[in-house]
């Protein structure tokens, strides 16, 4: 087996000190887009709900049409 340069292994531990920024990198963003997501769906699911059910978790039609024209980016 061949030894390694020093310049050989500093160029290694570059690139998957690279790469594992990356992949931590995009699996935060992925999350980010993941919770949008969820709340955009959760807030669509509050919209469809009737008075009735409303009433039942104290909820105002008022307050749902807030809630629900809310960008889903925002909490």
């Amino acid at each position: 087996m061949r030894s390694q340069t020093w310049n050989q292994i500093v160029h290694r531990r570059a690139r998957n000190t690279l790469v594992f920024a990356v992949w931590t990198a995009a699996k935060f963003v992925w999350s980010i887009l993941q919770g949008w997501s969820e709340r955009a769906r959760q807030r669509r699911t509050l919209a469809l709900l009737s008075d009735h059910s409303l009433r039942d978790i104290g909820l105002s039609r008022m307050e749902v049409n807030f809630e629900s024209r809310r960008p889903f980016w925002r909490e």
